[in-house]
């Protein structure tokens, strides 16, 4: 089920809580995909295990401009030659972003490929590891309704 599938939090207008989490908003709109701490713990464990190969970034507007300078082509020259800006840093950094989300996409490919071929099982400790340590989190807002952990 992707994210886009999954329940959003049901807020209530006086106490900003969710009704079915218990998630407490700092203000309204918020919009969270609602869930509690054994499944946010689940959902962790779960990308966590299946996660096998990290793609670093492409920093392809990097290396043409690295290229291009190894052969006598520079950002300096060419202002010098037409006397004004080329644009080429505006163009690079363009490059390295789509270089990014190439990457990213190679990423997400190859790792769905292996977890279909090659599944991780999920260890029911590493769950209940991964739940406590969001009990004890401030980022989980957990403070503020005192669940119990989880054994």
């Amino acid at each position: 089920m992707g994210e886009l599938d999954e329940p959003m939090c049901d807020f209530n207008a006086e106490s900003l809580r969710c009704t079915r989490c218990g998630y407490l908003a700092k203000r309204l709109p918020t919009y969270r995909v609602c869930r509690t701490i054994p499944e946010m713990a689940r959902k962790i464990a779960s990308d966590t295990a299946t996660k096998r190969v990290t793609v670093p970034p492409l920093k392809i507007g990097t290396a043409v401009a690295n290229g291009l300078a190894a052969v006598g082509i520079t950002k300096e020259r060419v202002q010098a030659i037409t006397g004004k800006d080329c644009g080429c840093a505006k163009r690079q950094n363009a490059l390295d972003a789509a270089g990014a989300v190439v990457s990213g996409v190679v990423e997400r490919g190859v790792n769905a490929a292996l977890n279909a071929v090659l599944p991780h099982p999920v260890e029911q400790d590493d769950i209940a590891a991964i739940a406590n340590s969001l009990h004890a989190s401030p980022l989980t807002n957990e403070g503020l309704k005192q669940g119990p952990q989880v054994s």
